[in-house]
């Protein structure tokens, strides 16, 4: 019943003529429009479901996920974040040195120190020559 399920779901996402699932229906190739509207009223139910799940685990742990939407908004997918620690994506410590104007106290030389240039050297290289292209400090 997997097949016609997923036919029923493919008609139902390319806005296919009803008369055109009913025929597919009666050939055994789908599910009727019904069914898949069924279905798809139990797939919602079943996501809403697990979303308020990642909410209390958002909520509990801090967050963890990745949401991409579509253009249109209407649409996501949620990416589970690997081996980022605990409350690493927390608003909180940014908010609050937003609030402390932390930012104007920052120089050209304490950003310049604190970025890992071995590790820039390693990344960024000549697609021709292979060679680093930035100056070695």
């Amino acid at each position: 019943m997997l097949f016609p399920m997923l036919i029923g779901l493919f008609a139902f996402t390319c806005n296919a003529n009803r008369e055109l699932v009913a025929l597919l229906c009666r050939l055994g190739w789908s599910v009727g429009y019904t069914t898949t509207l069924a279905n798809l009223h139990v797939l919602a139910a079943d996501s809403e479901l697990r979303l308020k799940l990642l909410g209390a685990f958002t909520d509990a742990l801090g967050p963890q996920f990745l949401f991409l939407f579509d253009n249109s908004g209407t649409a996501a997918t949620v990416i589970e974040l690997e081996d980022v620690p605990p409350g690493a994506l927390l608003s909180e410590p940014f908010a609050q040195k937003i609030a402390d104007k932390a930012r104007s106290k920052l120089t050209v030389k304490q950003l310049s120190d604190d970025i890992d240039w071995p590790h820039v050297r390693g990344t960024i290289s000549d697609r021709e020559t292979g060679q680093t292209r930035l100056p070695a400090t």
